[in-house]
């Protein structure tokens, strides 16, 4: 950002800090401002679109530039189509059977199968502004934690009258945006419970840390945290899979080892049990992630996606309520025990 931008931007927010554009919503247009404050239209755009990104200001293509968070007459919806952004199997299964249900409302569905994209923001940044020309009623979202973060268009589509409700967390802060999530804190929470109610001497964790915040970010945080007022040692599995065997058959007898994901937790019982590390109880193993029975021998924390789909899909059609309505809602963790 040049000197140019950066001394108007922080003039300009000071002034809208100030309240000298008054309690109404609309600000000026980009020539106004341009006049007012004698910089280039180029450099007032440039200075807008970072305080969009800032969360400061929303600018809707035809309709002018507004403060954000400000109550103005959010334009409802009329459509009954719902967008859907979704990453597994399971998630489709459970929207196409809410899909058939609700027809006979007259809500219609489009799905995104954003995994196939390995969750591009561009690509999903596409299906966003097809839902704007297309009027959606709202979108129920895995958002992609990849970078550049499409907030400001989140939050652009809120202003619209669109309601948006995020599956996954994708950022440390949601501030006021619309969630409907598992509580992934909780679930590790429980899970260590459990393996101290088992008698469990040692608590070890499996999974990576993540580039990009996510639900991976999230457990592993819990999980030092939860040894840190336990008073023990936080120990990481390595992520090399000759080197992770080597681990496994070294944990003493009464590990709990807490695995990431179905995929690590399968990963680390196929090295424990043909050893007979399992049958004998030396070690367990639990999936901190899931939301059907697990495989034999693996504990698992269980989550409600249909439960989470379903009440995210309620907020969505409610005509109560608003696309600027701060609707968060995270769903307990339940424990499954392979025995």
């Amino acid at each position: 950002m040049t000197g140019i931008v950066q001394k108007f931007k922080s003039r300009f927010k000071a002034d809208i800090d100030a309240g000298v554009f008054g309690g109404a919503g609309r600000l000026p247009s980009i020539r106004q401002l341009s006049k007012r404050y004698e910089v280039s239209t180029a450099s007032v755009k440039r200075a807008v679109d970072e305080l969009q990104n800032d969360g400061v200001l929303v600018a809707v293509h035809g309709k002018g530039i507004f403060i954000g968070g400000t109550p103005v007459n959010i334009r409802r919806v009329g459509s009954k189509v719902i967008g859907a952004i979704l990453l597994t199997p399971r998630e489709h299964a459970i929207i196409n059977d809410i899909k058939n249900r609700r027809l006979e409302d007259g809500w219609l569905f489009a799905v995104y199968a954003a995994g196939t994209d390995l969750q591009e923001p561009e690509k999903e940044r596409l299906f966003l502004e097809e839902a704007e020309r297309q009027g959606f009623a709202g979108i129920v979202m895995v958002p992609t934690p990849l970078h550049p973060l499409n907030t400001d268009f989140y939050r652009r589509l809120r202003f619209l009258g669109v309601k948006l409700v995020m599956l996954a967390p994708y950022r440390r802060k949601m501030g006021d945006e619309c969630y409907c999530h598992f509580d992934h804190a909780a679930g590790v929470e429980l899970a260590v419970g459990k393996a101290i109610e088992s008698g469990s001497r040692n608590i070890v964790y499996v999974g990576s840390r993540d580039k990009y915040f996510s639900y991976a970010t999230i457990t592993l945080e819990a999980y030092e945290r939860e040894m840190r007022r336990l008073g023990r040692p936080a120990e990481l599995a390595p992520f090399n899979p000759t080197k992770l065997r080597e681990w496994v058959l070294s944990l003493p007898d009464g590990t709990a080892i807490l695995a990431r994901h179905a995929g690590s937790a399968a990963a680390v019982a196929g090295i424990a049990s043909p050893a007979g590390r399992l049958d004998k109880d030396d070690l367990s193993v639990t999936n901190l992630f899931g939301d059907e029975p697990p495989a034999y021998g693996i504990n698992q924390v269980m989550f409600d996606l249909r439960g989470v789909l379903e009440r995210a899909v309620d907020f969505v059609m409610d005509e109560k309520t608003s696309s600027t309505d701060t609707f968060q809602r995270l769903f307990p963790p339940t424990f499954f025990h392979h025995r």
